[in-house]
């Protein structure tokens, strides 16, 4: 059975945006390496990306895309010079893993959404629903790797990235745990207030406490 064009597009931004911390908890809860879990998500979404560009209607969005597509152009051939024929080093990263960022999580996700036909009747509806799973999944994530010492975000400046006591590394980050609570935050206010889903106030508050939560935990972490 063929998922019509319009769901896809509609489940794509939603894995894309809200996604990647359930792919890192399910690593986590089968004890394998969360980097396997990255992996996975990225590739899916490049995947996606490129099933949607392959099935859009490319005439109907090209005003929109034609701006778009000259940006684009522009820094791809900037990065590629810089990193490829200047040599410039990269001592973070790969020069082919930051291709695999640019091109698999950044270009193609774009493109494909700027081509995309979107649900926009059902997406208010689903955006806070992924965003719920969203912060779920970061908060487990966060008890996985650090158990007792979760009260301590609130308290002390924890460092997201620290070496943990098997040896392995931190897969969430400040800047993604601050960004679930605030995405929670803002679509419980605005759909308390002017959307469609209505919740009980047990609910209420405590996808409230849990985003307040996640905001000081991610507050003023260094990575």
């Amino acid at each position: 059975m063929q998922i019509p064009l319009n769901q896809f597009s509609l489940i794509y931004i939603l894995c894309g945006l809200f996604g990647f911390p359930v792919f890192i908890l399910m690593s986590l809860i089968l004890g394998i390496n969360t980097s396997l879990g990255s992996i996975v998500f990225r590739a899916l979404i490049a995947f996606g990306g490129l099933y949607i560009l392959l099935k859009s209607n490319h005439t109907r969005n090209k005003l929109r895309f034609g701006p778009l597509s000259i940006f684009i152009l522009v820094y791809s051939f900037r990065l590629i010079y810089d990193l490829s024929i200047k040599g410039i080093p990269t001592p973070f990263l790969p020069r082919e893993v930051l291709y695999m960022f640019y091109f698999g999580s950044i270009v193609i996700p774009v493109a494909s959404i700027t081509y995309a036909k979107i649900d926009i009747i059902n997406l208010n509806r689903w955006f806070f629903y992924a965003s719920v799973v969203h912060a779920i999944s970061v908060f487990f994530g966060l008890f996985l790797l650090y158990g007792a010492n979760l009260a301590d975000l609130l308290t002390h400046r924890f460092m997201f990235n620290e070496t943990m006591s098997d040896g392995k590394g931190s897969p969430l980050n400040p800047i993604l745990v601050s960004r679930s609570g605030t995405s929670l935050l803002l679509l419980l206010l605005v759909n308390s207030v002017y959307g469609e889903i209505r919740l009980n106030k047990f609910y209420f508050y405590v996808y409230f406490i849990l985003s307040i939560f996640l905001l000081l935990a991610g507050g003023s972490r260094g990575p």
